[in-house]
């Protein structure tokens, strides 16, 4: 089968996981490709790469270069108007990892209606953001895979001063997070440590300019320093994945414009417990009370921060639960795409 993904985000590529750290959409495109390439079908991404070349068996096109006739599967990730790119598709779709609203605009309404792909989303919070109208197309829930380098880690092993993990987007919940872990959290463990991993906040915190409305929130985490709160820029998977073992609890505030919380699912996946407020996609990621914990309120969130990073027993029995459950390998997300087209 020839299969045909588009993405018009931003320039990578195959080889680009390995060097940077890419959102999870992004990083879905890379791994869905690979997974169908694997399976034994001729994959092409039609993206923003520099040049054209081909990455373990999957080939990469600068959009402004791609020329197709025709493709068996054509998956648009986000955007239903790169349809438009090849003139004959058997099967179209039109994947989201991203919140659906941006549908609304009267372009991208126009293509999805044009082509009425079916609609791949991630969740029962992910459907909400999506159009009332364009309900009626067909629609898959097929949720992103994790990978191999979470899905095979080894077992965990936290680090002597406990760690906390927070990958949220700094403008959905950090400034609660953070005022939080200093009025109610640091004062009880205060040899605790609480890592942020935000490529925005570690850029600031080198020198390099912001947009105004990242001030504030690094004004906040500069002042919490002495609160045992440290700034990462996001890291490739294998690195990302040893940090996830060392560490007691993924810290998690939750928005409910969330629709798949992903680094939840690798954390989980890892064996890290994870703490959330049950807003957005959080609560589909985490069995409260087996694998984490979904806090109703501050004081909720508060003792349970508290109670993982400093109960061996709770952390271990949480953890063996996250590791059991696991999390979907993209050979599985692969076959669900592949079933579309039947």
């Amino acid at each position: 089968m020839l299969v045909t993904i588009a993405d018009r985000s931003f320039p990578f590529d195959g080889n680009t996981p390995a060097e940077i750290a890419l959102p999870p959409g992004q990083k879905g495109v890379v791994e869905l490709a690979e997974a169908l390439a694997a399976a034994g079908h001729t994959v092409r991404v039609f993206n923003q790469c520099e040049m054209s070349t081909v990455v373990r068996d999957v080939s990469w096109v600068p959009l402004e270069e791609a020329a197709a006739a025709s493709t068996d599967l054509c998956i648009a990730h986000q955007d239903p108007e790169l349809l438009d790119l090849v003139p004959d598709i058997k099967t179209r779709v039109l994947w989201l990892t991203g919140s659906g609203k941006p549908l609304v605009k009267p372009e991208r309404f126009a293509a999805a209606a044009r082509h009425r792909p079916t609609l791949v989303y991630q969740g029962d919070a992910h459907l909400k953001t999506i159009p009332d109208a364009l309900l009626a197309f067909e629609g898959a829930r097929i949720r992103n895979g994790v990978g191999e380098a979470f899905l095979n880690a080894e077992e965990p092993r936290p680090s002597v001063s406990p760690r906390a993990v927070v990958t949220t987007h700094p403008l959905l919940g950090l400034e609660w997070l953070i005022g939080l872990w200093r009025r109610r959290i640091h004062g009880r463990l205060p040899w605790a440590e609480l890592h942020v991993f935000s490529s925005a906040l570690h850029g600031a915190s080198e020198g390099r300019s912001s947009a105004p409305a990242y001030e504030r929130i690094h004004a906040i985490v500069t002042a919490a320093e002495k609160s045992g709160v440290h700034v990462h820029k996001p890291l490739p998977d294998a690195e990302m994945v040893e940090f996830l073992r060392a560490a007691r609890v993924h810290l998690y505030p939750a928005h409910e414009t969330d629709v798949s919380a992903m680094t939840l699912a690798e954390s989980q996946a890892v064996g890290l417990p994870a703490i959330a407020r049950p807003l957005g996609a959080a609560s589909e990621q985490i069995l409260d009370g087996k694998t984490g914990f979904l806090a109703k309120d501050d004081n909720a969130f508060a003792e349970y921060a508290i109670r993982l990073l400093d109960d061996q027993a709770t952390h271990a029995r949480m953890s063996e639960h996250a590791r059991e459950r696991g999390g979907q390998s993209w050979s599985s997300v692969a076959e669900a795409f592949e079933a579309l087209t039947r």
